[in-house]
């Protein structure tokens, strides 16, 4: 077992101050958290709201953390994929990536329905987004150019800079709840899972986890070089 920190911050002015003293404190916690041997640490994209909304660009609050620390890995969980075009995800944290000298885990899912509202996205497109988003970012991380038709995205022949430390490319990771589709998605891509065990009785997230592990070997996936992340208030 490997523990991380996941970071979902509450900006609340009259008791943490100033925001660039509450970012500065978030930094110097994740120093700690390298220096005592943690082996991830995560943000989350949101918009809109003091829960969560003081990190709407991630990758720039992951660069800034990089460039403190030294060991421990930076995630995003997640970029919430379908509010951005792909290629301005696949090169901002591209340069994550680079600058933390390889330790980015990227993660992604289709966010809230009152987030992709209020950005003007439709929920019913948010899967779609998704897969053909994941696409091109991993087809723009493998170093050759982008070649890609879609139902939504349409791209010839555009290259990418940089190219990311970690090869092929950072390890993707999905974010699933509610939808068995998404899980079994997951292990046909090969990508790990991040799960929010606390939402359901055990046994429903049992089937999910079942349904994702066997999604793995149908697609010829070995179950045992995944990992499954679970993530618990404290």
């Amino acid at each position: 077992m490997q523990c991380a920190a996941h970071y979902l911050p509450t900006y609340i002015p009259a008791l943490d101050g100033p925001e660039p003293a509450f970012y500065r404190r978030m930094f110097e916690q994740m120093e700690l958290l390298d220096q005592v041997g943690f082996h991830q640490v995560w943000v989350t994209e949101h918009h809109f709201h003091e829960y969560g909304g003081t990190i709407p660009d991630p990758a720039t609050f992951l660069s800034a953390v990089a460039s403190r620390t030294t060991r421990i890995r930076l995630g995003i969980a997640i970029v919430i994929l379908p509010l951005h075009t792909p290629l301005e995800v696949a090169e901002s944290y591209a340069m994550v990536d680079v600058i933390s000298g390889g330790r980015l885990n990227f993660g992604i899912g289709r966010g809230t329905p009152a987030e992709l509202e209020r950005f003007g996205i439709s929920y019913e497109d948010s899967v779609v987004r998704l897969r053909e988003g994941t696409e091109i970012i991993q087809q723009g991380w493998s170093g050759e150019a982008v070649d890609f038709t879609g139902k939504l995205f349409d791209y010839k022949g555009v290259r990418l800079l940089p190219k990311p430390v970690q090869h092929p490319h950072p390890p993707f990771w999905v974010a699933a709840s509610r939808s068995d589709d998404t899980y079994r998605w997951a292990g046909q891509q090969g990508f790990h899972l991040l799960t929010l065990p606390y939402m359901y009785e055990p046994e429903v997230l049992r089937n999910s986890i079942d349904h994702y592990r066997e999604a793995l070997v149908q697609a010829g996936h070995d179950p045992s070089t995944r990992e499954v992340l679970g993530k618990f208030h404290i």
